[in-house]
């Protein structure tokens, strides 16, 4: 990167940015050196497995064996199926022994192998690596009405061993105002209400769909990477089904970091995700998030959010740089369509820890999150404060302040605190986070060229 785009990257995170009120997305937090049989180097750009559970809470529930086990995912995607054996030598890694079951959905041409569902597929396992099964339902290429078919599969038990599935994640999206004037591609005139029906028919099964805020910022429907000549930048714009109100709807965070020589290291700032893109570093990508113009307010939201809208995000967890990898030389990942299932599979962690202590699953986690928010802010959650989501600074929103803001949602989640909030006894962690006292600092934004991007 120039030392152009870096001065120009640093002005457009400036916009609109409320000054920090020391909230906890601006205190320091350690992470341990890299660990697992596939990551040995220290690379700046990269964070390894056992790295992003230290930053997100999960490892009390890793140390005390809550690692998703008898839990089960479907992933939900759309014109890709994941690559098998880049999933068998993820799971050689680290010894995972979870089952990936596949099934294809909709007339037409066989999916393709794509990077999409293979990041789709690894990132649960990073926050819960002992899963009992991560289902795919993958569509035929281009169709998003093929979507509807492939959430009522993942719905029904007959699709997946005769059990139901404990979450579902997304990262499939169509921005609302081409759903509102018909131009959505591929997608019937009912397709909102019918895809509506359906995600309200899992909360009220006890099952959480996590969908991705997408990658254009308050722009949806520029799509990613966002170029600056882009007209609909300057469109305020959410992603469906994100936007539904039955969905807990990710966003994307980054991190400033100070790293050692072992690769340990330490965040100093967890901040809104708006970056020139690593795959097309002319363009800008940026976390999803918006008030959405097709739903108002769910009363979970109602007096938290701006307006009477439905507001985007929900939650939001790391997205950009540093990017979650496996190996020195293999995939790196970036993008909500990597924070999307790395959450999912973190709230799979925490039904483990629940299990454990015999309380069930509390059900649709979403006004859950809120209810939390009022009482134990603190301990569940880490305020983003930090940053935008304009990805050229034309929309005029959204930035990141104290409290739920249309730029991170609530915030980043804490995984060992929210499972204590619902009842579960976990410890403290035991691991030491202890590092060396030789820095280097990595900037926001490090310009590599990831395999794959959400």
């Amino acid at each position: 990167m120039t030392g152009t785009a870096v001065a120009a990257a640093a002005a457009l995170l400036a916009l609109a940015i409320p000054a920090s009120s020391g909230a906890q997305s601006t205190t320091a937090r350690p992470f341990p050196a890299p660990e697992g049989g596939c990551y040995t180097g220290a690379g700046p750009t990269a964070m390894a497995p056992n790295q992003v559970r230290a930053l997100y809470d999960l490892t009390p529930l890793w140390e005390a064996g809550h690692r998703g086990q008898g839990k089960r995912i479907a992933i939900v995607d759309l014109g890709q199926q994941p690559d098998r054996t880049e999933f068998d030598t993820f799971s050689h890694c680290f010894g995972i022994d979870t089952p990936l079951h596949v099934q294809v959905v909709g007339d037409g041409a066989t999916p393709p192998v794509g990077g999409e569902a293979s990041l789709d597929v690894q990132l649960p396992l990073i926050a819960a690596p002992e899963l009992e099964a991560v289902y795919v339902f993958a569509t035929t290429p281009g169709l998003h009405d093929a979507q509807l078919r492939a959430l009522e599969a993942a719905l029904d038990p007959a699709n997946t061993g005769g059990e139901p599935i404990d979450a579902v994640s997304t990262s499939f999206s169509l921005c609302e105002p081409s759903l509102i004037a018909g131009t959505a591609p591929s997608v019937g005139p009912d397709y909102v209400d019918d895809m509506s029906a359906l995600l309200e028919q899992a909360a009220a099964r006890g099952i959480t769909v996590f969908a991705d805020a997408a990658d254009g910022g308050s722009s949806a429907c520029a799509h990613w990477p966002v170029a600056e000549s882009n007209p609909q930048n300057a469109v305020a714009a959410a992603a469906f089904p994100a936007s539904s109100p039955w969905v807990v709807a990710v966003g994307g965070t980054q991190f400033d970091v100070t790293k050692q020589p072992d690769g340990s290291g330490e965040v100093t700032t967890e901040l809104v995700w708006n970056e020139l893109s690593a795959k097309s570093p002319t363009d800008r990508i940026a976390g999803g998030g918006e008030q959405s113009q097709i739903f108002d307010a769910p009363p979970w939201q109602q007096g938290v959010v701006p307006g009477t809208a439905r507001g985007v995000p929900d939650v939001a967890a790391l997205a950009g740089t540093p990017y979650y990898s496996w190996s020195d030389d293999a995939s790196f990942w970036d993008g909500t369509s990597a924070a999307t299932p790395f959450t999912a599979g973190g709230w799979l962690a925490v039904l483990t820890a629940l299990e454990a202590h015999g309380i069930a699953n509390p059900g649709f986690l979403a006004p859950i999150l809120y209810d939390l928010h009022a009482t134990d802010a603190d301990t569940v959650f880490r305020d983003i404060t930090v940053g935008n989501n304009d990805v050229w600074g034309r929309v005029g929103c959204c930035a990141a302040g104290p409290g739920y803001d249309l730029a991170s949602g609530l915030g980043s989640l804490r995984f060992a605190g929210l499972a204590r909030a619902l009842g579960a006894q976990v410890p403290p962690t035991t691991t030491s986070t202890t590092t060396s006292t030789t820095a280097s600092t990595v900037p926001a934004a490090v310009p590599v060229t990831p395999q794959f991007t959400g």
